[in-house]
């Protein structure tokens, strides 16, 4: 079963930019998770909470 880690995970491989502006500090925790909230609830096939994004352990 595919956890919210994962999905995030995966969207950071193929999305490599947005690992770096986090470590340049460009973009925040808080707003990637909203703007990751619909792809990962459409990954999963169910809702998912801004919170659980910003919690998983990647």
């Amino acid at each position: 079963m595919k956890t919210v880690a994962d999905c995030v995970e995966e969207i950071l491989v193929t999305q490599p930019f947005l690992e770096e502006a986090l470590s340049r500090r460009i973009i925040n925790f808080s707003a990637l998770a909203e703007e990751l909230q619909e792809p990962i609830s459409g990954m999963l096939r169910k809702p998912v909470k801004t919170g659980a994004i910003i919690m998983a352990p990647v």
